[in-house]
């Protein structure tokens, strides 16, 4: 489950957040961006088998919250921003909570609920992330699964000082 795509974005907001100290003493414009019921599916790295499976994320609820040193931004530039790395973003906050279904390649399919949650902060010499993802389901084989993963990085003037990766996974027969 380590390798599941949506902890491994926490490692994404990383990399956004370790921009220059400058953009952190500019102005600040803060923005929210919410999906509610929302869903996708993907292939990755199964829960209990590493070969790939199927993944769907369903009625799931997301928040974004953005600190920009822009103001009057669409939700779309927004985006853009976060996409592009901007060192115009400051402060980013991620919570995504929904329902999660995997099929693994031996076609055990798991059902169950996750929660993503990563944010960081840039000031004048540091850059801090922390990300969490935690997940319980139940098996088709009859089996109780459940993960939590959590990640920490500290950049101070663009070294790292802290990094900490780590995970358990209990129930996977």
């Amino acid at each position: 489950m380590s390798q599941m795509r949506l902890f491994c974005a926490a490692a994404g907001a990383a990399a956004l957040l370790a921009q220059p100290a400058a953009a952190a003493a500019a102005g600040s414009f803060q923005y929210t961006l919410n999906t509610h019921n929302g869903s996708e599916s993907f292939v990755d790295a199964g829960l209990c088998d590493s070969r790939p499976a199927a993944i769907t994320l369903s009625g799931y609820n997301e928040a974004i919250h953005v600190t920009t040193t822009l103001g009057g931004l669409t939700d779309a530039q927004v985006n853009a921003l976060i996409d592009s790395n901007s060192d115009t973003v400051t402060k980013l906050t991620y919570n995504q909570t929904g329902d999660l279904t995997v099929v693994e390649a031996d076609k055990v399919v798991y059902s169950g609920h996750f929660q993503n949650w990563f944010g960081g902060a840039v000031n004048h010499t540091a850059t801090v992330f922390t990300g969490v993802f935690h997940f319980t389901a139940s098996g088709s084989d009859g089996s109780a699964v459940s993960g939590q993963f959590t990640s920490h990085e500290t950049l101070v003037n663009g070294v790292v000082t802290t990094s900490l990766d780590k995970g358990s996974l209990v129930g996977c027969p």
